[in-house]
């Protein structure tokens, strides 16, 4: 995916030695868990974003933040000891609660368009001449 965030950009956040360490592989296998890790941060913000705007949304400082904010939760959450840092899991958790806010309308994002009719929850349905009524079905 690489939408938000980029392995590069994640590798500078956490740092190579501490990353080398949480993923404990190297080279190519690296690389590949990264991209998954990236592809997993990035499906998780486009689902909460998917209720109002298109996705993949435009790249922006906020999206990136979201990104690596999650990955570099996920990375310490796979390591070889699954300790999560507390100030790691509270970024988590902040994320996920503006994520939130940002799925039920109370966080706008300026530079993404929103949905068409992303303003209410409804649903028309429209269908041929119903073929029985409450007066075809009297009896049954």
């Amino acid at each position: 995916m690489a939408n938000y965030i980029d392995v590069s950009m994640l590798t500078e956040r956490v740092q190579s030695a501490r990353l080398n360490a949480l993923c404990n592989v190297t080279g190519a296998e690296q690389t590949s868990l990264l991209s998954n890790v990236i592809a997993r941060a990035e499906s998780l913000i486009d689902g909460f974003a998917a209720t109002r705007y298109p996705v993949p949304l435009p790249a922006s400082e906020l999206a990136a933040e979201w990104g690596l904010c999650i990955a570099e939760y996920e990375l310490y959450k796979r390591s070889p000891s699954g300790e999560v840092p507390a100030k790691i899991r509270q970024s988590y958790e902040d994320t996920l609660v503006l994520l939130q806010e940002l799925a039920a309308g109370k966080l706008n994002i300026p530079s993404a368009a929103p949905l068409r009719n992303s303003s209410g929850a409804s649903l028309s349905v429209h269908s041929a001449t119903a073929m029985s009524d409450e007066e075809s079905m009297r009896g049954f």
